[in-house]
């Protein structure tokens, strides 16, 4: 019988995919990642561990409790601060995936497993003739997460099991009640796992005193029109709080970190051709030759637009420029660049200033 790590939170995702696998034949051993949370409930960790618990045990499944809160603080957490305080807007759900989900979580867990499988919504299909591993984007189109999964690499994908990525959210919830599970006892996961449900990304970033001290805004030519309230609280795109009125629609166009300013502009300012990607990772079998006509999407969820991925003009593989068939608005430096080709994601970067 093949051995299968699943990842597991408490939730109806993943409770419902360690169902599924233990129904497919495999032997189920679910593991709780204790992370670091921005919170002042002390029995939120404890409220969740006790759902984890209970659906191990109901499943009839071993359950390892993984403490991994002072690592996720360092390499998740603080790197997100640090972004913010760089003018740039992560996305921490593609870099906990990477080091944490598929990769500290095995190495934590005790004994050896065939499979690693999560609770994404999202395909993984084994080609007959290449016998490539290739990622696809779920059935149910709305819950797709193939976003956040598209720098597995062929040796990962070749052992991750995605049992919901055939479902949707509607079939999940019936199974779950089929199962024995009140659905409104089993949570959905939430945007960022470590920000509290009551909190903004601004409450964490107030907390550990990372907002950032106030400067100018300035126009596209370089003149200043007001005072921002430090650059944590913005985002590309953002027209709404700026913390100022200045009389007709504006959006934030640019985040300078390094002279502490903010540009500000008209729609078509936001609008961009051509950008740069970094730490680019393809996850098909052999690297694509560039140029390469792909669907981009830029941020999570967002509906893809035609491009071609060109070298970069420094000649370095880790790095793409991305060229727009129609301006695209808000691209936003530290979120994610991925690429498709239809339902195929074949890999992605991170968006540079």
């Amino acid at each position: 019988m093949k051995k299968v790590l699943l990842g597991m939170s408490g939730g109806v995702d993943s409770t419902v995919a360690a169902y599924l696998l233990k129904q497919q034949g495999f032997q189920v051993t679910g593991a709780y990642m204790k992370l670091w949370r921005d919170t002042e409930d002390d029995q939120r960790d404890q409220r969740d561990l006790t759902k984890v618990q209970y659906a191990a045990e109901y499943l009839h499944i071993p359950l390892q409790i993984l403490d991994l809160e002072q690592t996720f603080f360092t390499e998740i957490v603080q790197e997100f601060i640090r972004q913010y305080q760089s003018g740039l807007t992560p996305n921490p759900c593609v870099i906990c995936n990477q080091k944490f989900k598929f990769n500290l979580m095995e190495q934590a867990a005790d004994g050896n497993f065939d499979y690693l499988a999560t609770g994404h919504y999202a395909r993984i299909i084994k080609a007959e003739k290449s016998a490539e591993y290739q990622l696809w984007q779920a059935a149910d189109i709305a819950k797709d997460q193939s976003y956040i999964l598209y720098h597995l690499s062929q040796n990962q994908l070749s052992r991750v099991l995605l049992p919901l990525g055939i479902l949707d959210k509607t079939e999940v919830r019936s199974i779950a009640a089929k199962i024995g599970f009140a659905t409104d006892s089993l949570s959905d996961s939430q945007d960022i796992c470590f920000i509290s449900r009551n909190n903004s990304y601004r409450d964490l970033l107030t907390g550990f005193n990372a907002i950032g001290k106030p400067g100018n805004f300035i126009d596209p030519q370089g003149n200043v029109v007001g005072k921002h309230l430090g650059i944590g609280n913005y985002t590309i795109g953002q027209r709404k709080n700026l913390g100022m009125a200045f009389g007709k629609k504006v959006f934030v166009t640019k985040i300078d970190s390094s002279t502490n300013q903010i540009t500000i502009g008209e729609l078509q300012d936001l609008m961009t051709i051509k950008y740069s990607v970094k730490d680019v990772k393809w996850n098909t079998l052999s690297k694509p030759e560039l140029p390469l006509e792909v669907e981009v999407a830029n941020r999570y969820q967002a509906k893809k637009a035609q491009a071609i991925v060109h070298k970069h003009t420094n000649q370095n593989p880790d790095y793409a420029e991305v060229h727009c068939l129609e301006p695209q608005r808000a691209i936003t430096p530290g979120q994610a660049a991925v690429f498709y080709q239809g339902e195929r994601c074949i890999g992605g970067g991170i968006i540079l200033a």
